[in-house]
């Protein structure tokens, strides 16, 4: 297999549809319009159970690979020395935020799930998916690029 340079989702999106590379590995939201329009095929979802809007598509663990499951996640961090009253603040509002009926069928119509957190618990688990990865990229031997 041939090496492309990353060049970004799109561009990714459009090497899939034309053929320059074989898979791409990303989360449900950009590809849930090429998907439903048959540009693409969706072979398996990386999360533990299967997506709504996909309920077709095995997961990753279904397809064969249980330890190849990864949830595509997005969070919220502020510089180093925030006050923790303003932290504390900015999660409080952001949690209400995700708990409003609007803002979950937002998140739902792209295939999001809502992970609500406190500060400590997002520390944790961003710290604990920096090391899963880097324990992948060993495993895999893949090696940092520029």
């Amino acid at each position: 297999m041939q090496h492309i340079p990353y060049r970004g989702p799109v561009q990714a999106l459009a090497d899939l549809m034309t053929g320059q590379i074989d898979f791409y590995f990303l989360p449900i939201a950009p590809a849930l319009p090429l998907i439903k329009q048959g540009q693409v095929i969706a072979l398996a979802v990386s999360t533990p159970k299967r997506a709504q809007l996909l309920p077709e598509v095995p997961t990753i663990a279904e397809a064969g690979y249980p330890s190849a499951e990864y949830v595509f996640w997005g969070g919220v961090s502020a510089p180093a020395g925030i006050s923790p009253t303003i932290v504390a603040a900015l999660n409080r509002e952001i949690n209400t935020a995700l708990a409003t009926p609007v803002i979950q069928e937002k998140l739902q119509q792209l295939g999001v799930e809502a992970m609500p957190m406190t500060p400590e618990h997002f520390g944790k688990f961003f710290a604990d998916d920096v090391a899963a990865m880097a324990q992948f990229a060993k495993d895999a031997n893949i090696a940092p690029m520029d």
